[in-house]
């Protein structure tokens, strides 16, 4: 029986058509140190025992029908890969996450029901390079506690939640993240000019907040390796500079529902690579340029 195999390192069951919960007996696998229960159709809570698996390394729960606390999860000190996403898990975060889960790379808790704030040393996970938390009801600021030499994290996904307050200006000590999103939250303030520091950014979405109105940023225009850009509903107003011909890497171009105006610029045309571009519920003005027309994506 499975729950004798007491040397057992690794047990991989993802993609399957699995039932049922998780067995109480999964403590009794010591060494257990990757398991993967991924895309199936599993449900219940963590059994209590799992908090035993004090060599686990990976847990990837994510698309089963799994409910109850996420809590035991932050009691895995070796766990540094953390896929729980697009399951019913409820609960928050562990007031000091980096006592808990210090060795954290990757942590994916997205599409569940997660609430409460973000821990105030979430950033000082000194390992961390990917952060997925959309999709839930997590609450307060983005915390302001990022250490300024803040060298791995690389994606970061807040969207879908009910943050608010302003960003904060330490934000711009993430020099390495290259997608950031904080759309559709409850985020007010100046878009902070600090934003201008993550040069590395391929993939930038902040709309559907509660900025104060404003024109597109400047510092906007010199993201050379920007490929996604959404600033929907976010109060931007004046016009759209000639300078956006400077985003050559641009696929997505999303500036819905604000309050720009004056013409369409024509440099607009000169973006090769441009797949989507939404100018929307605006005040823009004039005749479409005849450069749109050299889009051919």
């Amino acid at each position: 029986r499975m729950q004798e195999l007491t040397n057992l390192k690794t047990a991989v069951f993802a993609y399957n058509s699995l039932t049922g919960e998780i067995p109480s007996w999964i403590g009794k696998l010591s060494k257990l140190e990757f398991l993967y229960l991924s895309n199936n159709q599993m449900k219940g809570s963590l059994p209590f025992s799992i908090s035993s698996l004090e060599f686990l390394s990976v847990l990837a729960l994510d698309d089963n029908l799994f409910t109850g606390s996420i809590d035991l999860a932050w009691e895995l000190p070796r766990l540094e890969y953390m896929f729980v996403e697009d399951n019913g898990f409820v609960g928050n975060m562990p007031s000091s996450i980096t006592h808990t889960s210090p060795l954290l790379v990757n942590l994916d808790v997205s599409n569940n029901k997660l609430f409460g704030g973000l821990p105030d040393d979430l950033f000082r996970l000194s390992h961390l390079e990917i952060l997925d938390l959309h999709g839930n009801s997590y609450e307060g600021t983005i915390p302001s506690s990022i250490p300024e030499f803040n060298s791995k994290l690389n994606f970061m996904a807040l969207h879908e939640n009910a943050l608010s307050n302003h960003i904060p200006s330490e934000i711009g000590y993430l020099t390495k993240l290259e997608h950031l999103d904080l759309a559709k939250n409850q985020l007010s303030g100046p878009i902070p000019t600090e934003l201008s520091k993550l040069s590395a950014l391929k993939s930038l979405f902040i709309g559907d907040n509660f900025f104060l109105p404003g024109p597109i940023p400047s510092f906007l225009y010199t993201f050379d390796n920007l490929k996604e850009l959404s600033l929907k509903t976010t109060g931007r107003n004046e016009t759209i500079s000639e300078m956006i011909s400077s985003l050559s890497n641009l696929v997505l171009l999303d500036l819905d529902n604000n309050k720009l105006s004056g013409p369409i610029p024509s440099q607009i045309g000169a973006l090769s690579n441009l797949e989507f571009l939404l100018l929307n519920r605006n005040k823009l003005s004039q005749a479409v340029p005849s450069e749109i027309g050299n889009l051919n994506n």
